[in-house]
């Protein structure tokens, strides 16, 4: 009959080594699942959002929502990897970027087109035509703003 040999003791009566701990619990245990990177579609929905407030300055609401719409498809194809769980967060972000971007668009037309119609081109001139002088260049400016005053129906007292 064999007899199994005492346990490795090293040498000088010192003990031994103790085992080293499982990473992820007992063996056998289920490993946990992987952990998701959802950063880049919650930074879409926070970027659209704020690029929806930010609307009404034309070029923040504009550049918010081109990051907002490109944020949110990078977002869109880690939750088509599976590296990510949040594909209707990036969604958003992308809904809510392109949303801010067509309010950006629609609101510079908007005011170009009034600007036009309130005398934008005899401004223009004017000022083209000012060499130095602010005197006129301030005449330039209070008829402009006279007559988009009027254009709006704000006569000027």
């Amino acid at each position: 009959m064999t007899e199994t040999p005492p346990p490795y003791q090293p040498p000088g009566g010192y003990p031994a080594y103790p085992a080293y701990p499982y990473p992820y619990g007992a063996p056998g245990a289920p490993l946990p699942p992987p952990v998701r990177k959802n950063g880049v579609g919650v930074g879409a929905l926070i970027v659209g959002i704020i690029a929806i407030l930010l609307s009404c300055t034309v070029f923040g609401g504009f550049i918010g929502g081109i990051v907002a719409i490109i944020l949110g498809i990078v977002g869109l194809r880690r939750a088509k990897r599976a590296e990510a769980d949040n594909r209707g967060v990036a969604i958003s972000g992308i809904a809510l970027g392109g949303l801010a971007v067509l309010l950006s668009t629609l609101i510079l037309v908007f005011m170009l087109v009034f600007m036009k119609s309130a005398g934008l081109t005899d401004f223009i001139t004017c000022m083209s035509d000012v060499k130095g002088d602010q005197a006129k260049a301030t005449q330039c400016q209070n008829d402009f703003e006279k007559r988009m005053n009027e254009k709006a129906g704000n006569p000027a007292p």
